[in-house]
């Protein structure tokens, strides 16, 4: 400003008092105030609320950079970049809200639930711990916690936060939902069929919880209910590859295996490259003994993943039926190379082997089976029938009788120790194991043939008639009978 020096003194000194006035009394106007960082983080909480989380943090930015050692603040931004998945930049500011205040349960929560985002499951729990030391009462804690162990396969203390997580609010459909998984895992099904009906009060358009609800449904055999949820979900989502597997897998366990091949056939339609339809349907196709068709799709699945030793053992079973034993060799072989722990290949080879009357060899592949699974009833059975046929007739004994107390309800079992008693010429334990194999199986004209047979070692002719003409009638025509006939007396 320029003062007119030719102004008396008294208005010049009037005037430049005048000039300081104003420019004080601006400096100090409220409108020029810059806004202090307790503004800032109240306009960053507010956003919070408001779940706006790139305002709420631009404004905890402009807070900190006046005030940076404000930890309530940092955890709050944290917050915020946690929610926008921004999780490195997260830790960091948890990190530093927890160096301000090592006691701050809400970044302890905060960067728990971080670390679980990022995978990262045991700091999840060692954080999350702390933050419930903290807030006890706080339900998502515990099913965050919940979901840190789930990861880790321990369902037991997943399933115990879940449940902690729904008595602090018995409302959290994500308490719920996560106790049915977990509930799924350790085949607690009727808890996970209530869990996933609380979902579906709450949220009834929860697909998520119908297709759980139908996986618990059908583990239990409840396969109208199960196909009464697929129906609901297959009302939204028609063309889901998801929702057609789950439907042909529905066909499969009700062993309905020609409606599961065309269902998996239309899911490899919709996702031509998931290579599990394939092996599924060819699964399908060889309960239904199209043989080749089972063949074709596991050919197809080797080709794109050589390394699958599932697929080179079923195309060695597929072959196996067709008994083209050369290359269900070659399969089967390749298959244990891969999984040494293949039991069932390990099992197809042994049976290879016994039809081709390699004995000794056979004899190795069920003793290999019975390492893999001791007291595997279907190894016990061949290789007793292995040694039967060797006139081992001791270890055949043992092996028939340690598939009894395996398997109590076996028919053949009883038929095959009745004939090893037979031949130690202990006719009254062959009767009696005759007769309990009779009683769980009436359908097999051998097991009377040989009855009567031993009857008539014990001098009891009625009897040994009386099974002899029940073979004839039976099952005329077939060769038992022919021998029955010929023992009539």
């Amino acid at each position: 400003m320029n003062i007119d020096m030719r102004l008396p003194r008294r208005a010049k000194i009037l005037l430049l008092t005048g000039v300081l006035l104003i420019g004080i009394l601006a400096g100090c106007s409220p409108a020029s105030e810059a806004p202090s960082a307790q503004a800032y983080f109240e306009d960053g909480f507010n956003a919070s609320r408001r779940s706006d989380w790139q305002a709420a943090i631009l404004a905890f930015d402009s807070g900190l950079a006046l005030e940076s050692n404000n930890s309530a603040a940092l955890a709050a931004r944290g917050r915020a970049k946690l929610s926008l998945a921004q999780y490195d930049a997260a830790l960091v500011d948890f990190n530093s809200a927890l160096t301000l205040d090592p006691e701050d349960g809400s970044a302890f929560s905060g960067r728990g639930e971080t670390h679980l985002k990022l995978g990262n499951d045991d700091a999840a729990i060692q954080d999350l711990t702390r933050a419930i030391e903290f807030s006890p009462l706080r339900y998502d804690n515990y099913i965050d916690r919940g979901l840190a162990y789930y990861h880790k396969q321990q369902y037991d203390p997943a399933i115990k936060d879940f449940t902690r997580g729904i008595r602090c609010n018995a409302r959290t459909t994500r308490g719920y939902y996560n106790r049915g998984l977990a509930s799924l895992k350790t085949q607690q099904y009727e808890q996970a069929i209530a869990d996933f009906t609380q979902v579906l009060q709450d949220n009834p358009d929860s697909l998520g919880a119908l297709r759980r609800r139908v996986e618990a449904y059908k583990a239990i055999g409840q396969f109208d209910l199960a196909r009464a949820d697929l129906a609901k979900i297959l009302t939204v989502t028609p063309e889901d590859p998801i929702v057609v597997v789950m439907q042909a897998e529905l066909d499969y366990a009700q062993k309905d295996y020609e409606n599961a091949v065309v269902a998996y056939t239309k899911a490899i339609e919709l996702k031509p490259d998931n290579l599990d339809y394939y092996y599924r349907r060819g699964k399908s196709e060889y309960h239904t003994k199209l043989y080749d068709q089972a063949i074709a799709d596991f050919t197809h699945i080797i080709e794109i993943d050589p390394a699958s030793a599932r697929a080179y053992r079923q195309r060695g079973l597929a072959q196996y039926r067709l008994k083209q034993y050369d290359p269900a060799k070659s399969d089967l072989n390749l298959a244990v190379g891969l999984n040494n722990q293949d039991a069932t290949s390990v099992l197809y080879l042994g049976l290879i082997a016994a039809d081709e009357k390699q004995e000794t060899t056979a004899m190795g592949y069920f003793n290999r089976r019975l390492e893999l699974l001791p007291d595997d009833p279907t190894a016990l059975y061949e290789r007793g029938r292995l040694y039967y046929n060797l006139k081992r007739y001791g270890s055949a004994k043992t092996d028939f009788e340690t598939l009894i107390q395996v398997d109590p309800e076996n028919p053949k079992a009883y038929y095959n120790l009745g004939l090893t008693f037979y031949k130690f010429r202990a006719y009254k334990d062959a009767v009696e194991q005759f007769t309990r194999a009779i009683a769980l199986d009436s359908t097999n004209e051998w097991m009377f043939y040989y009855r009567g047979r031993a009857y008539l070692y014990l001098r009891n002719k009625e009897l040994a008639n009386a099974d002899f003409q029940h073979v004839i009638d039976m099952a005329p025509g077939s060769k038992a009978a022919e021998l029955a006939q010929g023992k009539l007396r």
